[in-house]
């Protein structure tokens, strides 16, 4: 597939193919899209095949360009796909819708480059939502990101402020207990 053009696109899909995820056609039809990140220093990115009912590739899309090593990444609760670069070159945290074809930069990772990798959540009620993510570093710390107070509904906007809460993961090898910190140097212990 790498390098090649699918069915009803113009475009070859992209080269060094990583993390990935499939999302339902919102318009109900069946159909679905598999996005998948580019690990490509120079040009990496999103790229995504779009499937008809019958499981027939229809088209191919580039969605983020010009970013660097998108490694890995991780679903959002709005159904849009978290890509991550994985790269000192890189910004962060992009999310990526794969039918609108948007692409925005988060907050995540206060838009430090880092060889960011991981991307999940956890989400009970709007009052308890988190969003976890991982730097493929041996020392790199496990984060967990809380959003402002203030929003009725899960949504994007919960990672484009600045006044998230960003903590860092603190095992303790004796008790077999951790804590959330806010400060880096003890996450990366």
């Amino acid at each position: 597939t790498t390098n090649t053009k699918p069915p009803g696109s113009d475009t070859n899909f992209h080269n060094k193919p990583d993390a990935g995820a499939t999302f339902a056609n919102p318009n109900g039809d069946g159909g679905w899209a598999y996005t998948s990140n580019c690990d490509d220093g120079t040009n990496g990115g999103v790229g995504a095949l779009y499937f008809d009912n019958t499981g027939q590739v229809i088209d191919y899309k580039r969605l983020l360009s010009g970013t660097h090593y998108n490694s890995g990444g991780g679903r959002t609760p709005w159904d849009t796909w978290m890509t991550a670069e994985e790269s000192f070159s890189g910004d962060g945290f992009w999310d990526v819708h794969p039918f609108t074809g948007t692409a925005q930069l988060t907050k995540l990772g206060g838009n430090v480059p880092a060889y960011w990798d991981s991307f999940t959540y956890s989400s009970k009620n709007v009052k308890e939502t988190y969003f976890y993510f991982t730097e493929d570093d041996s020392e790199g710390p496990i984060r967990r990101y809380t959003p402002p107070a203030g929003f009725a509904n899960i949504e994007p906007a919960m990672l484009y402020r600045d006044d998230g809460i960003t903590e860092y993961l603190v095992l303790d090898p004796d008790t077999k207990t951790f804590t959330w910190s806010s400060s880096y140097t003890a996450g990366a212990a």
